[in-house]
C-alpha cells in the first residue's frame, strides 16, 4: 500500500516522463497517498486535481 517509503520506491521504478495513477473510494486513503507522493523530490504533481497522480521528472 501507498505509505511512507513507497514514494522513493515508486520514484525508481517509474522512467523519465513515467506517470504513476492511482485511485482510491476512501478519502482519507487518497489524502494520505497524495501526502505520501509528494513527500518524494523525485516526483512531481501531474495536475493539481482531485486525485493523486505524480510524473518523474525527466530531461
Amino acid at each position: 500500500m501507498v505509505r511512507e517509503g513507497f514514494g522513493p520506491t515508486a520514484a525508481r521504478a517509474l522512467r523519465d516522463g513515467g506517470v504513476l495513477r492511482l485511485a482510491t473510494d476512501w478519502e482519507d486513503y487518497a489524502l494520505q497517498m497524495r501526502a505520501v507522493l509528494d513527500a518524494e523530490p523525485l516526483l512531481e504533481r501531474a495536475f493539481e486535481g482531485s486525485g493523486p497522480s505524480a510524473t518523474k521528472g525527466g530531461s
